[in-house]
């Protein structure tokens, strides 16, 4: 059995050969938006290298400007 091949079946590993402890936690700021928001913006842009959904939404307390990647679970929220 090559070195590749046990590295990636190895439990400590992930998928690309890559120790899970070493993997980027998934950032999701946004999913606990409020439900009953107004979106007042949402757009879909290219912000460096990946693409977001943005959107821009409110409720009668606060504002919220919220980034969702399209191509992870991740989103991002001020």
């Amino acid at each position: 059995m090559n070195s590749i091949l046990r590295e990636s079946t190895d439990s400590n590993f992930g998928r690309r050969g890559v120790s899970a402890k070493m993997q980027k936690p998934v950032i999701r700021q946004a999913e606990n938006l409020d439900e009953n928001r107004i979106v007042l913006y949402k757009n879909s842009k290219q912000l460096g290298h990946g693409h977001f959904v943005v959107e821009i939404s409110s409720n009668n307390e606060n504002l919220f400007i919220a980034a969702f990647d399209v191509e992870s679970p991740e989103s991002l929220l001020i």
